[in-house]
């Protein structure tokens, strides 16, 4: 992953990623896996769907799931880093989904 942090003002940062494919499989398979065991679809027990299907009829929200999670994990640990306290909630200003990386940026405000 690489990050570059923005100061937009005193209490306004911005943060850009840039996950790579490794992290990306990694939290894909986390994420199919939870789905799966939720899942219940015509023609399959619940938790026997396969992971095939999964990605096909769940792409976007597997995107999502992956980009959200590795942005929550990732921001919390710079937050802890540079012992900030977050006010209100990040809010996502970009996302691009691309083969290989995933890239987003996103605001928030600290005290």
């Amino acid at each position: 992953m690489e990050f570059e942090i923005k100061d937009l003002n005193p209490t306004k940062k911005a943060i850009s990623f840039k996950f790579f494919k490794e992290e990306i499989e990694k939290e894909k398979t986390d994420v199919v896996n939870k789905i799966k065991r939720m899942a219940t679809l015509p023609g399959f027990r619940p938790g026997k769907v396969p992971p095939e299907i999964i990605k096909a009829r769940f792409k976007k929200e597997i995107e999502e799931d992956i980009l959200g999670n590795l942005i929550e994990k990732n921001v919390k640990e710079i937050l802890k880093e540079k012992e900030w306290k977050l006010i209100g909630e990040v809010i996502f200003q970009e996302k691009a989904f691309e083969e290989d990386f995933f890239k987003a940026e996103v605001e928030f405000y600290i005290l």
